[in-house]
């Protein structure tokens, strides 16, 4: 997360090409997609734990290589293997929550997982900034590669109190054919999660785009008060994910995931109709209060589904449309606020989110007591 303010800047400086410069952005997302099956199948092979760890040194690698006299191409390797590194530790630590954690809590665990996310998303780019503007931009890569190899480390000595199971496989079962029996066994209902979680991420990452650039566009907001609205917004998001853990684990997942994006949708569709600072402020402390009753509900959702026997590549399937959707959001925004308004982007993702709501609720159902 320290990454987030740095980065782009980083990558600007290197290319006068404004797309060139988001090609290069775009490659961590692009290696987080890549790298699910594979990921998946690596993971089921050798255990969790050596799928964690390997994530790290891979995303700890990439950062490092940021840091790196390489240029361009370079830069895109890296951004792709700290994609990569990133997919196949949360995979990992999906996988190993579906395995030692029971549905009775899991649900209060998957929130954490998601408020820990959201307190890095606020802490990670104010310490980033701060050090970029201290030591510089490739320093701070180097300190940021730095504390994931203490992560690492700390990670390989706990290793005797750390369990992981692998599975030993001989050459006739292959994860191709894994994953082909896990597809004839679960297709139906990875369809159906995995197109939830598409939608899901197509809403949450349309969100992010769409709120700032309607301030800015619509509104003639100051920088500064568009990062105030977010702020407010992102603040509440942090501030619930004990109530959404705690609502899954007492009264089901659904209670948690309809409410979420149907607060969601409620307010993008109301975003046309904010005509002021406050009535954006209104709007976005809505759409936060929606994604914070969600926090850690995917992850819950999905672990829930993920068969005993191949945890991995399931999740790793679910994961791969899910990654789509974070591609797809920001599109969404792009391409319908280019044709026709940022207002009319805003209830596209609003439609989606009720759709997602239902696809939740009368297709896929309950997964707690599964």
């Amino acid at each position: 997360m320290m990454l987030v303010p740095t980065l782009p800047v980083f990558v600007r400086e290197q290319s006068e090409s404004l797309a060139l410069a988001s090609v290069i952005l775009a490659a961590a997302a692009a290696g987080g997609l890549l790298a699910n099956l594979p990921s998946g199948a690596l993971v089921g092979r050798f255990g969790e734990r050596s799928g964690f760890l390997g994530g790290i040194a891979l995303s700890a690698a990439g950062t490092a290589g940021l840091a790196l006299p390489g240029g361009l191409w370079l830069a895109f390797a890296s951004c792709l293997a700290a994609g990569a590194g990133q997919s196949s530790r949360l995979l990992a630590r999906q996988s190993y929550a579906r395995r030692v954690i029971g549905p009775s809590i899991r649900g209060r665990l998957m929130a954490l997982y998601g408020g820990l996310g959201r307190a890095a998303l606020l802490i990670g780019p104010l310490a980033g900034g701060l050090l970029g503007q201290a030591i510089g931009l490739k320093p701070t890569f180097l300190v940021a590669a730095g504390l994931m190899l203490a992560a690492l480390i700390q990670g390989s000595l706990a290793g005797g109190r750390v369990s992981s199971v692998s599975r030993s496989r001989t050459s006739a079962h292959t994860a191709r054919s894994v994953y082909a029996q896990v597809v004839r066994r679960h297709g139906p209902i990875i369809a159906l999660a995995g197109l939830g979680q598409l939608g899901a991420a197509v809403v949450r990452f349309g969100r992010l785009i769409v709120i700032p650039l309607y301030g800015r566009e619509v509104l003639g907001l100051g920088i500064d008060e568009i990062g105030f609205v977010v702020a407010m917004a992102s603040g509440l998001d942090l501030a619930l994910f004990p109530v959404a853990g705690w609502t899954m684990d007492r009264f089901g997942r659904l209670y948690a995931i309809v409410p979420s994006f149907v607060l969601l949708s409620i307010g993008l569709m109301t975003l046309p109709l904010a005509h002021s600072y406050w009535g954006l402020v209104a709007v976005s402390v809505l759409i936060g209060l929606g994604n914070g009753l969600g926090s850690g509900t995917m992850l819950t959702m999905s672990t829930d589904l993920a068969p005993a026997d191949s945890p991995a590549e399931f999740l790793s399937m679910v994961r791969l449309l899910a990654d789509l959707g974070r591609i797809a959001g920001p599109l969404v925004v792009g391409i319908i606020g280019q044709y026709f308004s940022l207002g009319t982007s805003a209830i596209v993702l609003g439609v989606v989110g009720v759709a997602t709501a239902v696809l939740f609720a009368q297709g896929i159902g309950e997964s707690g007591n599964r």
